[in-house]
């Protein structure tokens, strides 16, 4: 009988959580793009928006985070991602709650089992911390079962990838002038990332589509 060529230390199964937060897309994303390419190596992928409550509290000098417009549209948003994902053959998992503690619901805890949590890089401290929370959470939550946890950060808020840069962070312009005719004359904008395909990214799987979540952004 012949050796197996399979590797022992491949996981016997992949779950990729899209962690949408800043960037309610699927056009141009690399986070999807990112799922989509997994996916297609045998990857399911659980798309997932967390209202979260540290959004809505009123800041230190007494300013509402989240006023009534911007709400609205956060919530319009949020049910335009779930149509579009729906019309691709997936869907948007919502939930009111911790980002930590969701995200870290989705993990998968079997033994040789692997989540891999992508996000859009973040660089306020808040988010930050969220960050550092969620994937401590995720990990121990893995280790349970003898699973494996990580979090992919990937950039995609400036209209410049920060790779990009014909300069150091550290040696970032004071004023725009300066940074305008470095960028203009050094970089180019990256070409748009095309939207999925349809079924690119799979179905959720009732796995993780069994929990309680809330069907409709607009019922919250």
């Amino acid at each position: 009988m012949g050796k197996s060529t399979s590797d022992p230390m491949e996981p016997s199964r992949t779950r990729v959580v899209i962690w949408f937060r800043n960037d309610l897309r699927v056009h141009d994303n690399a986070c999807v793009a990112r799922a989509a390419a997994l996916r297609a190596s045998g990857a399911e992928v659980v798309p997932v928006f967390v209202f979260d409550p540290t959004f809505f509290k009123t800041s230190k000098r007494g300013v509402a985070r989240l006023g009534a417009a911007r709400a609205k549209f956060a919530l319009e948003s949020v049910e335009d991602l779930k149509t579009t994902l729906k019309a691709l053959g997936s869907d948007l998992l919502v939930r009111v709650g911790k980002s930590e503690d969701v995200v870290a619901e989705l993990t998968l805890t079997g033994a040789n089992e692997r989540t891999i949590v992508l996000t859009q890089t973040e660089v306020t401290s808040e988010e930050t911390d969220m960050d550092v929370r969620a994937e401590k959470k995720c990990t121990a939550v893995a280790r349970t079962g003898g699973g494996d946890a990580r979090f992919e950060r990937i950039w995609g808020s400036t209209l410049y990838h920060i790779d990009d840069l014909p300069f150091e962070l550290s040696d970032l312009p004071d004023v725009f002038t300066p940074f305008r005719n470095k960028v203009e004359s050094k970089c180019e904008v990256q070409s748009l990332i095309p939207s999925p395909s349809n079924g690119a990214l799979g179905s959720v799987p009732t796995s993780a589509g069994d929990f309680e979540w809330v069907s409709k952004p607009r019922d919250l």
